[in-house]
């Protein structure tokens, strides 16, 4: 989700406008984007971890079935 950032008018202005007009303080974006950073992150991890179960599980099957 990128969002197109403009400088609001002014001097010393440290407010930004979203694209959607809205003004956020530039510390405001910063920790969203670190936010949405860490998410992205924490969903990769928690695939890699739903991965990693279900190779095991199958790889447990496989032995299972053959000391039957």
């Amino acid at each position: 989700m990128a969002t197109q950032l403009l400088r609001a008018r002014g001097p010393g202005s440290a407010l930004v406008l979203n694209q959607f007009g809205k003004k956020h303080s530039e510390a405001d974006l910063l920790l969203r984007r670190i936010s949405e950073k860490c998410n992205q992150d924490i969903t990769q991890s928690e695939a890699m971890v739903v991965q990693a179960v279900t190779i095991h599980s199958s790889n447990d099957r496989e032995i299972s079935d053959s000391h039957q």
